[in-house]
């Protein structure tokens, strides 16, 4: 588990929860592909909806935990809401 300076939970992030609030914490939107491909390896030519399940889970995970307000943007990725 690593942590992120700051963060009211940050003792309970994963590497791969860490790494997505790093791509994140911008405020822009991050498309599932950058997030698939920086996160999990996976090269976007390997993408189908299929292959997200395992970004989705890691995002649900994220806002059960109450570690950040994620927003999807149907169709595009992720955002997210500070």
């Amino acid at each position: 588990v690593m942590k992120i300076e700051n963060h009211p939970n940050e003792n309970k992030m994963t590497k791969k929860e860490t790494k997505i609030m790093e791509l994140l914490e911008s405020g822009d939107i991050v498309t599932r592909e950058t997030l698939q491909e920086t996160v999990y390896g996976w090269p976007e030519s390997m993408s189908s909806n299929a292959d997200y399940t395992p970004l989705r889970m890691a995002i649900s995970r994220m806002k059960k935990k109450g570690i950040a307000n994620i927003e999807t943007v149907r169709g595009i990725g992720f955002r997210l809401i500070v």
